[in-house]
């Protein structure tokens, strides 16, 4: 009986062996088959923690070098990405696809350039084509050099007559000139006369003249294009006097405006303006005359006319002269 309990039976492989040698596995479940293994020891062993491979459904590695076909440590493992601590930043710009993002940007420099490059073409042949069409209408419009040589004959050819003509008008110059001469240098013995021994006809003889000068002096003008220089405050002055002197001589504030302006600004005018006695020109005869007339003419019919004709033919003189001293018209006292 002992030697029968004693002899181990042989139990079938149920795995195969590998080089020649059973595996782990087979010899587990060789000696959980067999009943006669009851010993403490064995006890021990089967409830001991076993570090054998796992069953074919266990999902974890093997660590058996069979299963490896390289020596290197970190391939054993199937994972798509090597370790962490074994990335590299190679490995990063590949996940990016830098190159792509790279290339495609350059494709759109690329074309960005060449649209600038094709702009800019353009712009230089629309400006070099309005340049020459400039150009082609200047050389249309710019006479050439024999038009501008004969228009150059032309000019002087007028420049030459009209100097001839003013050479041969010299005769009716120089008459002209000794008339305004003779009639400048009269009036001024006439005025003295007149002034010295008939003063209550002096005013007679500014009208006279100022109907005289002031047609003409318009004509004048009004032909050189000064005509807007006719609205001077001297012109005025003289319409003044000659309204006091024939329409209005009761008005004394009328004749008031005449005598301060007369004695004002027409008076300075002359020093200002440099009004010169030239006998031989009309013109500079005229200008003395509008300025300087007016006030020797004011001064004869109010400090030379005789009181009795004052009294019926200036009755606003006459009125301001002997007004009573607090009177309104008695400020005019200082003429």
């Amino acid at each position: 009986m002992d030697e029968e309990t004693s002899t181990p039976v042989s139990t079938p492989e149920t795995r195969s062996t590998v080089n020649g040698e059973r595996s782990l596995p087979a010899m587990a479940e060789a000696e959980l088959a067999s009943p006669l293994s009851s010993s403490p020891m064995d006890a021990e062993i089967l409830d001991s923690p076993s570090l054998s491979a796992t069953t074919p459904k266990s999902h974890r590695l093997s660590r058996n070098p069979s299963f490896s076909g390289s020596s290197s440590t970190y391939q054993d493992d199937w994972d798509a990405l090597p370790p962490l601590d074994r990335l590299t930043v190679l490995d990063l710009l590949d996940n990016f696809a830098l190159p792509q993002q790279l290339e495609k940007l350059q494709r759109g420099i690329s074309a960005q350039t060449d649209k600038v490059r094709r702009s800019r073409d353009a712009f230089k042949s629309r400006t070099q084509n309005a340049r020459d069409r400039m150009v082609e209408e200047w050389r249309r419009r710019v006479p050439s050099a024999d038009e501008q040589l004969e228009r150059y004959r032309k000019r002087m050819r007028q420049r030459v007559e009209k100097l001839g003509k003013q050479w041969n008008d010299t005769k009716a110059i120089s008459l002209r000139e000794k008339i305004s001469f003779i009639c400048g240098v009269m009036n001024i013995f006439a005025s003295g006369y007149l002034m010295g021994g008939y003063p209550e006809w002096f005013h007679i003889w500014y009208t006279a003249q100022l109907i005289y000068f002031m047609p003409i002096r318009i004509f004048t003008y009004h032909r050189r294009g000064y005509h807007y220089f006719l609205a001077d405050l001297c012109y005025f002055v003289n319409v003044l006097l000659s309204l006091s002197l024939w329409v209005f001589p009761q008005s004394k504030r009328l004749f008031t405006a005449a005598y301060c302006l007369a004695f004002g600004n027409n008076a300075v005018a002359i020093i200002m303006w440099r009004n010169s006695l030239v006998f031989h020109s009309f013109d500079k005869v005229t200008s003395l005359f509008i300025h300087i007339m007016p006030c020797a003419t004011l001064h004869c019919i109010v400090h030379l006319y005789p009181p009795e004709l004052q009294k019926t033919r200036f009755p606003a003189i006459w009125a301001i002269k002997t007004a009573n001293p607090g009177s309104p018209t008695a400020y005019a006292n200082v003429f």
